[in-house]
Protein backbone atom coordinates (compact mmCIF):
# COMPACT_ATOMS: atom_id res chain seq x y z
CA UNK A 1 0.00 0.00 0.00
CA UNK A 2 2.82 2.11 0.89
CA UNK A 3 4.21 2.48 -3.15
CA UNK A 4 0.36 2.90 -4.11
CA UNK A 5 0.59 5.82 -1.65
CA UNK A 6 3.98 7.33 -3.07
CA UNK A 7 3.31 6.81 -6.42
CA UNK A 8 -0.51 8.86 -5.73
CA UNK A 9 1.56 12.14 -3.82
CA UNK A 10 3.40 11.72 -7.17
CA UNK A 11 7.26 11.38 -5.61
CA UNK A 12 9.12 9.41 -2.96
CA UNK A 13 7.92 11.48 0.11
CA UNK A 14 9.67 10.31 3.48
CA UNK A 15 7.10 10.43 5.42
CA UNK A 16 9.22 11.13 8.59
CA UNK A 17 9.44 14.78 6.97
CA UNK A 18 6.02 15.45 6.71
CA UNK A 19 4.54 13.86 9.71
CA UNK A 20 4.14 15.74 12.72
CA UNK A 21 1.81 19.51 13.00
CA UNK A 22 1.03 21.03 9.92
CA UNK A 23 4.11 23.06 8.19
CA UNK A 24 4.27 26.83 7.46
CA UNK A 25 6.46 26.27 4.96
CA UNK A 26 3.88 26.12 1.85
CA UNK A 27 5.53 23.29 -0.74
CA UNK A 28 6.15 21.37 2.41
CA UNK A 29 2.74 22.11 3.72
CA UNK A 30 1.38 21.22 0.13
CA UNK A 31 3.18 17.61 0.56
CA UNK A 32 1.46 16.54 4.00
CA UNK A 33 -1.58 17.65 2.33
CA UNK A 34 -1.33 15.43 -0.72
CA UNK A 35 0.20 12.84 1.25
CA UNK A 36 -3.03 12.87 3.53
CA UNK A 37 -5.10 12.70 0.73
CA UNK A 38 -3.65 9.38 -0.86
CA UNK A 39 -3.51 7.66 2.64
CA UNK A 40 -7.06 8.54 3.15
CA UNK A 41 -7.83 7.56 -0.84
CA UNK A 42 -5.95 4.21 -0.81
CA UNK A 43 -7.63 3.39 2.85
CA UNK A 44 -10.95 4.13 0.67
CA UNK A 45 -9.97 2.37 -2.10
CA UNK A 46 -8.61 -0.66 -0.31
CA UNK A 47 -11.26 -1.16 1.83
CA UNK A 48 -13.62 -0.91 -0.82
CA UNK A 49 -11.96 -3.87 -2.56
CA UNK A 50 -12.38 -5.94 0.66
CA UNK A 51 -16.14 -5.09 0.73
CA UNK A 52 -16.43 -3.10 3.78
CA UNK A 53 -19.18 -1.46 2.61
CA UNK A 54 -18.62 2.48 4.00
CA UNK A 55 -15.42 4.16 5.35
CA UNK A 56 -15.69 6.98 8.51
CA UNK A 57 -13.90 9.23 9.64
CA UNK A 58 -14.37 10.71 13.00
CA UNK A 59 -11.84 13.94 13.89
CA UNK A 60 -10.89 14.95 17.27
CA UNK A 61 -10.52 19.03 18.01
CA UNK A 62 -6.90 19.16 19.96
CA UNK A 63 -7.36 20.66 23.62
CA UNK A 64 -4.84 22.90 22.88
CA UNK A 65 -7.11 24.75 20.11
CA UNK A 66 -10.23 24.84 22.61
CA UNK A 67 -8.63 26.52 25.01
CA UNK A 68 -8.00 29.32 22.74
CA UNK A 69 -10.14 32.82 23.55
CA UNK A 70 -11.10 32.18 19.52
CA UNK A 71 -10.77 28.20 18.86
CA UNK A 72 -11.88 28.70 15.34
CA UNK A 73 -9.19 31.57 14.62
CA UNK A 74 -6.40 28.30 15.41
CA UNK A 75 -4.02 26.38 12.71
CA UNK A 76 -6.28 23.03 13.98
CA UNK A 77 -9.43 24.43 12.70
CA UNK A 78 -8.27 25.66 10.08
CA UNK A 79 -6.49 21.71 9.08
CA UNK A 80 -9.80 20.36 10.10
CA UNK A 81 -11.90 22.47 7.72
CA UNK A 82 -8.92 21.07 4.99
CA UNK A 83 -9.53 17.50 6.38
CA UNK A 84 -13.37 17.86 6.08
CA UNK A 85 -13.19 19.23 2.41
CA UNK A 86 -10.63 16.12 1.39
CA UNK A 87 -12.83 13.79 2.69
CA UNK A 88 -16.31 15.26 0.77
CA UNK A 89 -14.17 15.39 -2.48
CA UNK A 90 -13.40 12.02 -1.46
CA UNK A 91 -17.01 10.91 -0.93
CA UNK A 92 -16.16 9.66 2.51
CA UNK A 93 -18.06 10.69 5.56
CA UNK A 94 -16.76 12.55 8.49
CA UNK A 95 -17.73 12.73 12.26
CA UNK A 96 -16.73 16.24 13.35
CA UNK A 97 -17.42 16.99 16.94
CA UNK A 98 -15.69 20.21 17.32
CA UNK A 99 -18.65 22.25 18.42
CA UNK A 100 -20.17 19.76 20.72
CA UNK A 101 -16.21 19.78 22.42
CA UNK A 102 -15.61 23.22 22.21
CA UNK A 103 -19.01 23.91 24.23
CA UNK A 104 -18.55 21.25 26.70
CA UNK A 105 -14.61 22.87 26.91
CA UNK A 106 -16.60 26.46 27.78
CA UNK A 107 -18.82 25.04 30.28
CA UNK A 108 -16.91 22.59 32.25
CA UNK A 109 -13.31 23.74 31.09
CA UNK A 110 -10.61 21.46 29.50
CA UNK A 111 -9.80 18.73 32.62
CA UNK A 112 -13.43 18.05 31.65
CA UNK A 113 -12.75 16.09 28.87
CA UNK A 114 -8.88 15.78 28.69
CA UNK A 115 -6.06 14.76 31.09
CA UNK A 116 -4.50 17.46 33.41
CA UNK A 117 -0.82 19.27 32.49
CA UNK A 118 -1.71 20.47 28.96
CA UNK A 119 -1.96 16.77 27.96
CA UNK A 120 -3.55 16.63 24.19
CA UNK A 121 -5.61 13.01 25.13
CA UNK A 122 -9.32 12.39 26.51
CA UNK A 123 -9.61 11.15 29.90
CA UNK A 124 -11.97 9.00 30.88
CA UNK A 125 -14.99 11.30 30.96
CA UNK A 126 -13.70 12.33 27.42
CA UNK A 127 -13.95 9.06 26.16
CA UNK A 128 -17.21 8.69 27.57
CA UNK A 129 -18.60 12.07 26.03
CA UNK A 130 -16.74 11.18 22.36
CA UNK A 131 -18.64 7.60 22.90
CA UNK A 132 -21.53 8.64 23.82
CA UNK A 133 -21.68 11.35 20.86
CA UNK A 134 -20.86 8.72 18.59
CA UNK A 135 -23.44 6.48 19.40
CA UNK A 136 -26.21 8.95 18.81
CA UNK A 137 -24.87 9.52 15.78
CA UNK A 138 -24.08 6.04 14.70
CA UNK A 139 -26.02 4.16 16.91
CA UNK A 140 -29.20 3.90 14.80
CA UNK A 141 -27.19 2.80 11.62
CA UNK A 142 -25.63 -0.17 14.14
CA UNK A 143 -28.69 -1.13 15.09
CA UNK A 144 -28.09 0.05 18.90
CA UNK A 145 -28.16 -2.52 21.48
CA UNK A 146 -29.64 -2.26 25.12
CA UNK A 147 -26.73 -2.35 27.57
CA UNK A 148 -27.10 -5.04 30.00
CA UNK A 149 -26.23 -3.49 33.11
CA UNK A 150 -25.14 0.53 34.71
CA UNK A 151 -21.65 1.26 35.21
CA UNK A 152 -20.91 2.95 38.25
Amino acid sequence: MLDRIHAMCGAKTSWRRVSGPVSHRPRARRVQWQLFDAIIRALRDDLAKRSVPTLVVGILPLSTALEKPGPKETESYRARARILQILGQLNIEALDPWDDFESEIKTKGRDALFQPHGDVHLNANGHRFYAKWLLQRLGPRLGRRRSRAKRP
